[in-house]
């Protein structure tokens, strides 16, 4: 299966553009029998550099013997690309097999979004990777972004959040945005987050009364 097919696939479910939330997504992922829940997960959220975050805690990690799943966007050539096991794009046969499983369980009108469409297939791959451990970037809207569903997460890192956030929606104030970004930590789990405005460095996940989502950061 060729990657133009690939692209020309996904390329249908551009029109429905970002959709916040994860109602629709979470019916989708439960149609496919909930594969994220078999992949353990680091959790990369922020504003930038959650990609190069995301590489080099991959790197890492394999270079400690792990077999490693990695999620990132955007892709520089292929769509293959966005989705790695040990360092290497999944082959286009493996990517365009998830894809066809995840159009078979769309159900609903309007359809998923391409980031939805793409993000399931990726958690149906990595079910199916005999992984150790997924590394895995958030979506821009950090608590109402797709990835957000998983059930064994390992410790999860979060950049900092940066003014330019504010006029997409994702928060009035820097604290906002960053309340959002935070909120993909799970109680009980330890989390790291850098903060450039922090006079101490880094400080706890904060929930909406000021007490912590996670853990302390570590």
């Amino acid at each position: 299966m060729p990657s133009e097919s690939i692209a020309q696939f996904l390329e249908a479910f551009a029109r429905f553009g970002i959709q916040l939330g994860l109602t629709a997504s979470e019916r989708l992922l439960a149609r496919l029998g909930h594969p994220e829940r078999r992949v353990p997960v680091i959790h990369v959220a922020g504003t930038n550099g959650k990609g190069s975050t995301c590489a080099m805690t991959a790197a890492i990690l394999q270079a400690a013997g792990y077999r490693v799943g990695l999620y990132t966007s955007p892709h520089l050539v292929r769509w293959e690309e966005r989705v790695q096991v040990n360092g290497q794009p999944v082959a286009s046969e493996v990517l365009w097999a998830a894809l066809q499983r995840v159009q078979g369980a769309i159900d609903c009108t309007p359809g998923p979004t391409q980031f939805e469409v793409l993000t399931a297939a990726m958690w149906g791959i990595f079910a199916e990777a005999n992984l150790d451990v997924a590394v895995v970037e958030v979506g821009l809207g950090g608590v109402s972004m797709l990835p957000m569903w998983w059930k064994r997460p390992w410790p999860v890192p979060s950049r900092p959040s940066a003014a330019d956030r504010l006029a997409r929606g994702w928060g009035r104030t820097l604290s906002a945005n960053r309340h959002r970004k935070d909120r993909h930590s799970q109680a009980g789990l330890p989390g790291l987050r850098g903060d450039r405005n922090a006079p101490c460095g880094p400080s706890r996940c904060c929930g909406p009364s000021g007490g912590g989502w996670g853990a302390p950061d570590v």
